[in-house]
């Protein structure tokens, strides 16, 4: 097998991040690496609008792996907006609600209860306008 483009950016995001990259098994939403905290899903796109459903789908997958792999992994999807771009420029992704448990930074309830899970939908809130 080729050593592509997107291997190669696995290859180099892993050993940046500490690890090494997880060859391909054919396992559909399975981790690219693994580090005692996260799981990591990389993705190298050439279009530099991101893929609002796809990043999505790559999320809910990347924290199912996460998961699967135990010890309280949080799913991670770092991003290459576009080709040309630096690896340092890249984006990574994760839950808010990871997010906050990993800094300890959670200061108001969640609002879900009140607005749904509608993800394309801004929540207001009271003296928010």
């Amino acid at each position: 097998m080729s050593d592509t483009s997107w291997k190669a950016y696995e290859r180099r995001l892993a050993k940046r991040l500490g690890t090494e990259r997880i060859p391909v098994t054919g396992e559909r939403n399975g981790a690219d690496a693994l580090t005692p905290m996260f799981a990591y899903q990389f993705k190298k796109r050439s279009k530099s609008t991101p893929p609002s459903k796809s990043l999505l789908a790559w999320l809910d997958g990347i924290c199912e792996a996460a998961e699967r792999a135990g010890n309280g992994r949080v799913g991670v999807v770092v991003w290459q907006r576009s080709q040309g771009c630096l690896d340092s420029e890249s984006l990574v992704v994760l839950k808010l609600e990871d997010w906050e448990a990993l800094h300890r930074s959670r200061q108001i309830p969640d609002q879900e209860a009140v607005h749904g899970a509608d993800y394309t939908a801004p929540a207001s809130t009271a003296g928010q306008r």
